[in-house]
This record gives C-alpha cells, structure tokens and sequence, in this order.
C-alpha cells in the first residue's frame, strides 16, 4: 500500500474510531441516564412504600390522640434510618408534631410527602428530605467506569481494525455490535424481571392495606354498635382507650375517662376489692371474665357492671396492659333483688296469713302447707300429712263438692265453694275455699292451690243475725244517717226519719213512691240517674251531689249505694246510706281556696321557693323560679337532696341553717351559696319555715338571688380601689419622674466628667441603668393611672395579634409553644394600638411566669354577641356585638382568692424582686378605657384564660 492509500487508510480509521467512542461515550451516558432514572424511580416507590408502613404504625394513637406517642416513634424511626435529612409532621392545625434534622447535611436529596388519613380526614402530613448521594456515587462511578471501558475498547478495537482492515474490513465493529446487542437484552430482561417483582410486591402490600383498613372499620363498627363499654389499659391499669358507649353506662364522654384508673370511678371499699383481684390478674398475665363491680356515675348512682378482659402483649412478648369489656348488669341485679324481695314477701304473707294456703301436686300429693292451715287441719308440722289423701279431711256432705270442684281446676278453671273441714282432733269447721290452677309460662299445669278462710264464726254470726233481724228496723229508724231504699224504676220506697228531715220531708207519705231526682240540682240529676242503673246492674257506686229541700234549704250529701236483693239474689231495688256533709265541702272549699292562692303564688314568684323534709332535705316541690335558675327538670329534684345534689357549695352551711330553725323557729335572710347543675355558684339570701306535710316536719325555704349584686359591689369597690390607688400613683409619678429626669441627666454629665476612671465610670453606669429601670416603673405608673394620651383609630385585632405574635417566640422561650388562631372576619376595634399591644404583652409575660418548666400559650380571636342572660350571668358587660380577644396557658393556674385580687395595683405572686405588681392592673385600666370588660377563668394546676370584650367598631360609620 503506498503512502497516499495508507495515509488515508489512516485518516479514514482514525476518523472512524473517534465516531466510534463518540458512540460509546454517548451510549454510556444514555445507559447511566437510564439506570439513574430507574434506580430513583425504584428507591422513591420504595420510600412512598415505607412511608405508607409508618403511616399504619402512627394511624391508631394519633386516633386515640397519643401524640407523645407518635412523636417519639417518628424521631426514633428518623434517627436510625441514616439516609433521612430532615423530616417534619405536621397537623392539619399546622401544630409540627415531630421535627427532625440530621447534622450532616447532603447536596444530593430527594423530597417525599405522605398524608396519613383516617375516615377521609387528614390526621398528619409526614414531609421527608432523604440521600442519595450514595446513589449518586454509584452512578457516578459507573459512569467513569464505563468511560474508561469505551475508551479502552475504542483503542483496543482501533488497533485490531488497523491491523485487519484489509483483510476483514468492518467485521469486527459488527460482531462487536452483536455482543453489546445481546448484552443490552440480558439488561433489560433482568430490569423487566426487577419491574415485575416490584409491582407483585407493590400489589402484595396493597392488599395487606386493605385487608388491614377493612378489619379496621369492622372493629370500629363493633365497638360503636355494641351495647358494652369496650377499654383498654396499660401495665399500670391506666385507661388508654375508651368505647363511646361509656357515656350510656356512667355518664362520662370517652376522653373524661382516658388518664384514669377503673378504681377512680369505684366507691373506695369496692376500689380497694377489685384493685386486688386485679393486681393478682395482672401478676399471672391470663384473660379473666364475669368479674362484677360496682362503679360510681356522674351524677353519683351506683352502676354494677360485668367485666371481661384478655391481656395484651407487643411484638416483642412484653406485656402492655389488658383490653376488655363492661356489661351494665344493673338491670339484671335490680330485678334478681326485686325477685327475692318478691320471694321473701310471698313466703313472709303465707307465714304469717290468717288465711290457710294448701298447695297439692295434680295427683293429690301436699306441696305445702302454710302455719294457718295447719292450726285447720289440727296438726304441728306439715310432714305430718305426708301420705295422707287430702280428701280424708272433709266431711261426707263436703267431699262430693270438692270432688266435682276439683275436676274443674284440673280442666284450669278457678272456684270458689263453702265445704265443711274435720281436723285431726275432729275438730268441724266451715271454710271459705278459693282453688286455683297454677300453670307454667306453656300453659302446662303445674299445681293446685286453694286459699281456706274460717267461716265457722261467721256462720255462727248469721244465725245470730237472723235471730235479730226483729231488731234491724229500730236501728234503722234510729240511725243518724238517711237509709232509704229506692225501686227500680227510681221511686221511693222507704227512708227513716234522718233521711226525711234532710229532704225537709213532714212525713214519709209526702215522698214515698215519688221520684227524688227533682230534689237534686240539675247539674247531678244525670249522674244520679246513672248510679242508679249502674246499682241495678250489681255494682257499689258513691256519688256526691246537692240538693234542694223540699222548704228551700240547700245541702251537701254523700251517698254510698248498694244493689238490694233478694234470698235468692235477685235485685230489687237500691239500698242507700246518705250522709249530710255541707259544713264538710265548706270546709274543704275554704281550704282549697287557700291551696289555690299558695300554689299560684309558689308557681309565679320570681325567688327560689322549696319545700323539703326537715331531717333529710329531700326536695318535696320546688316552683318554676328554682328550676329555670338551677337547670335541673322537677323529676331531677323531687324525691332527691339538695346534699345529695350537691347543691349547697358549703355543707355545713345547712346545718347552720337547721340550728338557727330549731333554736329560732324560722331564719331570715341567711346569706349562703348554692351550686346550680352546670357548676355555676350563685349566692342567695335564705329564708325559711318550719311545716308539717301529712304529720312529717318540713321546710318552706325562700331564696333571693343577690349575685349580681354582690358582684356590682365588688366590681364597685374594685373600681373605687383602682381609682384612688390611681389618683395616688399619677401624682407621685410625675413629682418622681422629675426627680428621676434630672438624675438620669447628672449621672451622664457625672459619666463624660469621668472618663479615664473605670472604677467611678462603672459606678455612674450603675446609676443611670437603675434610674432608667425607675423610669419604665413611672411610665407603667402613668399608663396606670391613665394620665397618658390615648390616641384612638379604627384598628384591625388581628393585625395587632399577629404583629405581636411574631415576636413573642423569642420573648416566651423554647419551652413555651404558641398556638395562634385568628378568625377569618374582618373585625375592627376602636383603640390605641400601642396600649392594645401592651396588653397582649403583659398577659404573654404573667403567662410565661406561670410556665417555668414550658407549656401552651394559646392566642385567639373571635366575634361574640352579649345578651341578658350572659350580662346576668357575669354581672357584667352591655348588650350587643363585641370582638372576643382570648389569652390562655396551660401554667399553674390560681385558687378564686387569688383571681379575685389579681387586678389590684401591686399585688403579686412573685418572688421579691421580679415585678411591680403592675401589669395585670395596667391590662385591667387599658380595657376599661377602651370600654371593654375582662373575665378570668383559672384553678390551680389547670392553667389560666383570660377573655377580654372590647365594643366592634365599623370603619365605615365614622367616616
């Protein structure tokens, strides 16, 4: 080959190498580019996928509002995983529930965000920041590797080419195309075979998801539709879960009772019963069942529940508690209580019956004997009619009727029949026998029983009547009261002479077979005519009416009406007894009067009026005033006391009571208080009576309602405190604020005289730094007393709050976290708002001070409409539209005397040194000016809530 062929041979190989690695070095990229992508896309799926893992750990105490719980795993999670940056939870309430930051930062990260949800509701947003540099380096390498590769195959294949390309041309560039062909398809079937194993896995825990939700919503929909309270505790018996249906059982919503222990809501003896039992249970770790307790409600009755539980253990084997379940058995112990008292009463009347109860078997045989039936029969115990027919005790004459009786209550028919008895001493008495079948809940008959009353003195007394009868009509013409008898067709037939004088009758001629309806006035003719027929048909009727007598004179007249009949049965008339019985229904009518003038008057009266027993307090009536005041129903009231209610606030304020009504006969305005149903104490002047209700001593107690009063007085006299107090501090602060100035003055002249000295420099610093600190004293003092200019302009709250909010997290401190929330209406106020935004400063400050070892400070804002009732209910405020500014923490709240003095000029809780006592009273000035109101809610270990009221202002209508 000459030079020119071989120079271009050269040309056209090194040409075609340069192509050649070109083609390799972009292949390499597009191959690194797709690895890259798929390796990203891989470890991003399997990121969401243990994002979603985490997410089902964190689902079931963030229902149950373990925060504390879910916090610590998040953090634990976050720092054993080394490729988590930087990891956030966050509420829908934007509250960060955990944060996490690693210290060593990555430039190569990727971005993940999973919403854990719960009944489509978001319950937190978990946001993660995680490296792939690792990944990054991978790729990287192979990158460099595989250019190394090309180049090394370009020059390996540049040589082989330039050696061969006569010979064999291209050859060897298309067989090395072949292998890297087929090694491109072994890639990507292997990055197939990862794909599909990717997705069965994907699919595996998506099923597992749902089989998981599913089981989820079929527990939830369990335990809200069962009739039993289902718990859980933990190892130390502390309640962690609670089914909604304890409100049903004992009253309380199913977070009142989360913290607390089972016994808590037990009476002290039984608290200390099943605290044992169950320490034993805890100790061997086994289910327990049918465990009976008795448990205290709300409102203070004894609930007896049945409880169940198994033991609980984390995957690791350690035991975490017990989950179980309370079966309200109140019902059932009721009714096995009113059984044996029902048991106890039957076996106590046939004991003691005068009545002789005879219980046999369908066959004959004696199933018992009561003790009268034994005195009958003439024997001392019941054995002693074991093998003997009852039917050996009835006479000849009797024994055929018992017989034929006796087939009835077989059949399942009740009678009743005189038969004639012999005892066993022989013995003859006549009974009364009442036989019924007893039948079981089938209708199978089971026993008979027969009930004997003794007829023998009583059949002695009706011959002795019919020897008297010849004495019958003295008596009647003797007695006091009318007897008459009247025909079936309404006339007259007879009536003795007390009957004819009260008809003002001459004689029984001028009535006898007339009709007495005319006599009647006409309104109790009817009712007379129905009594009447209602006798007829075999009834007893009373009935009273008025009448007319026959000379003029009105009375009063009761009648107690029997059928008159014959021997044989019959009835033939209507047997009267009446009785005169006008100064009687005059009597009543004066009292009814009476009745009716206190009952309006105890129903109308605006003051509490109650009747309750003297020795109890059990409430007989209350009016209208003490229940619409109390918010207890009548039904609540009556039958119940006020101490079992709990509404005397001071018990012993009762028994003050009972002693002055005792030593004095009645009390008069006693001031006390008393505490309504919703837990608001009101204080009442109290006065009262002694009475009798139906021989039993009780009270008449009158309460008139003076807490508005009071709360004017003491709202008076606070503001009478301020003022003078105020008075006094304007004056001195401005005398010493003269003073104050001019110090402040000589001691910077005093400091520029002296430079050169330290010592002395330092002294006049000192001076200058103690004076400016009585400086802001005297401004506080000034501001108090209200002798600063306010410059009043329509402001928007929350923009105030927000402004002020924004530097209160460095003022409160780490350990004080700030929750702001701010309503979305427009609401303007008329103010100063430097004196506003003092006010916000001042109540953050006393918060922070109540919050040493950190806790919640809580900011809001709202629209709130005053009315009467909450103007009667504060004693404060006036009616209308007003902005809500709410200031709250969770330190160690204040005991009432505390809250009652907090406003007043330099009382505080602080150490000696750490204040004035200023604050609370300027924010207390700041509101008055600006013609708001403020009112505290506070108790001692439960934090501090201060609500202030300021008057809306539209912009609009001042302009």
């Amino acid at each position: 080959m000459n030079s020119l062929a071989l120079f271009s041979s050269r040309r056209a190989a090194i040409a075609f190498i340069l192509v050649l690695l070109l083609f390799f070095l972009l292949l390499d990229f597009f191959v690194t580019s797709s690895v890259r992508t798929r390796m990203l896309d891989d470890l991003q799926q399997r990121f969401n996928t243990e994002l979603n893992t985490i997410g089902l750990f964190v689902r079931e105490p963030l229902i149950s509002s373990d925060y504390a719980r879910v916090e610590q795993f998040l953090l634990k999670w976050a720092d054993e995983d080394a490729g988590i940056v930087d990891m956030k939870a966050i509420m829908p309430n934007n509250f960060v529930l955990a944060r996490y930051n690693r210290p060593e930062l990555s430039s190569k990260t990727v971005y993940l965000e999973h919403r854990v949800r719960f009944l489509e509701k978001d319950l937190v947003t978990i946001i993660l920041s995680r490296d792939v540099s690792g990944q990054e380096l991978i790729i990287r390498n192979l990158r460099l590797k595989l250019a190394a590769g090309s180049i090394v195959i370009t020059a390996f294949l540049g040589l082989v080419l330039w050696g061969m390309m006569k010979k064999t041309a291209f050859q060897p560039l298309q067989n090395e195309l072949d292998r890297r062909k087929k090694d491109e398809t072994v890639l990507r079937e292997a990055r197939d075979e990862l794909e599909d194993r990717v997705r069965e896995r994907t699919k595996e825990l998506n099923s597992k998801h749902e089989a998981l939700q599913k089981s989820e919503e079929r527990f939830r929909s369990l335990v809200e539709t069962t009739s039993d309270w289902i718990w859980e505790v933990n190892e130390n018996a502390v309640y962690t879960y609670s089914s909604p249906r304890v409100r049903e059982i004992l009253g309380y919503a199913p977070g009142d009772v989360l913290g607390k222990r089972p016994f808590d809501l037990m009476p002290e003896d039984e608290a200390r019963r099943v605290e044992r039992i169950f320490r034993d249970i805890a100790a061997s770790r086994k289910p327990f069942s049918w465990l009976e307790n008795i448990n205290i409600n709300k409102k203070g009755h004894n609930v007896y529940l049945e409880t169940s539980g198994v033991p609980v253990f984390d995957d690791d084997g350690r035991f975490r508690g017990y989950r179980g379940i309370d079966r309200d058995i109140t019902g059932r112990r009721e009714s096995e209580k009113a059984l044996r008292d029902s048991e106890e009463r039957y076996r106590t009347l046939a004991e003691y019956s005068l009545f002789g109860i005879w219980q046999i078997t369908p066959e004959g045989h004696t199933l018992f004997i009561n003790p009268a039936m034994c005195r009958m029969l003439e024997i001392e115990r019941a054995d002693e009619l074991t093998g003997v027919p009852y039917n050996s005790f009835f006479t000849e004459k009797s024994l055929e009727t018992v017989k034929e009786e006796y087939r009835k209550r077989l059949a399942g028919k009740a009678s009743q029949y005189e038969v004639e008895l012999i005892g066993k001493k022989g013995r003859h008495l006549y009974v009364v026998l009442n036989g019924a079948p007893l039948m079981d809940a089938e209708g199978n008959l089971q026993s008979l029983i027969g009930t004997f009353v003794d007829i023998t003195e009583r059949r002695k007394t009706e011959q002795a009547l019919k020897e008297s009868e010849q004495y019958l009509r003295t008596i009647i013409e003797t007695e006091p009261e009318c007897v008459k008898v009247i025909a079936q067709d309404g006339t007259l037939v007879t009536m003795n002479p007390a009957g004819l004088a009260m008809i003002e009758a001459d004689s029984l001629e001028q009535v006898a077979g007339k009709s007495l309806g005319h006599l009647l006035t006409p309104e109790y003719r009817e009712r007379f005519h129905s009594l009447n027929q209602s006798v007829l048909s075999g009834n007893r009727e009373n009935l009273e009416f008025e009448i007319t007598g026959l000379k003029g004179g009105r009375r009063w007249l009761h009648m107690h009406a029997v059928p008159l009949r014959t021997a044989g049965g019959d009835i033939i008339g209507v047997l009267g007894v009446t009785k005169d019985i006008t100064d009687k229904k005059k009597a009543e009518d004066k009292i009814r009067l009476s009745e009716e003038k206190f009952s309006k008057a105890f129903r109308s009266s605006p003051t509490f009026i109650t009747i309750s027993t003297l020795d109890e307090g059990t409430y007989i009536d209350v009016n209208d005033a003490f229940i619409q005041a109390s918010g207890y129903t009548r039904a609540e009231l009556v039958g119940h006391s006020a101490l079992e209610l709990g509404v005397w606030v001071n018990p012993s304020d009762r028994d003050e009571m009972l002693s002055r009504l005792r030593e004095q006969g009645s009390v008069r305005n006693m001031e006390t208080r008393l505490r309504m149903k919703n837990g608001e104490v009101v204080t009442v002047l109290y006065s009262a009576e002694c009475m009798n209700i139906e021989r039993r001593p009780c009270i008449l107690s009158v309460k008139l309602d003076i807490t508005g009063r009071k709360m004017l007085e003491s709202q008076l006299l606070h503001a009478q405190k301020l003022e003078a107090v105020g008075q006094l501090a304007g004056g001195v602060a401005h005398d010493f604020n003269n003073v104050l100035t001019a110090i402040i003055s000589n001691g910077y002249l005093l400091k520029g005289r002296l430079k050169g000295n330290d010592e002395a420099g330092a002294l006049a610093d000192r001076i200058i730094t103690l004076s400016n600190n009585a400086a802001r004293v005297v401004q506080e003092l000034l501001l108090f007393s209200r002798k600063k200019k306010v410059e009043m302009s329509f402001v928007h709250i929350n923009e105030v709050f927000r402004g002020v909010g924004t530097l209160l997290g460095d003022f409160m401190g780490r350990g004080i976290e700030i929750t702001e929330r701010y309503t979305d209406r427009h609401l303007y106020v008329m103010a100063d708002r430097v004196q506003l935004e003092q006010v916000i400063i001042n109540l953050a400050t006393n918060a922070r001070d109540a919050m040493p070892n950190g806790g919640r400070l809580t900011i809001e804002t709202n629209l709130a409409v005053i009315d009467s009732t909450f103007i009667g209910k504060h004693g404060m405020g006036s009616q209308g539209t007003h902005v809500l500014l709410a200031v709250s923490d969770s330190g160690t709240g204040m005991d009432r005397a505390t809250v009652e003095r907090i406003f007043e000029p330099f009382f505080t809780t602080k150490e000696v040194g750490k204040g004035p006592g200023l604050g609370l009273s300027i924010v207390y000035g700041i509101i008055q000016q600006h013609r708001g109101f403020i009112l505290v809610d506070s108790k001692p270990g439960q934090g501090t809530s201060f609500r202030i009221y300021l008057p809306l202002a539209e912009p609009g209508a001042g302009r």
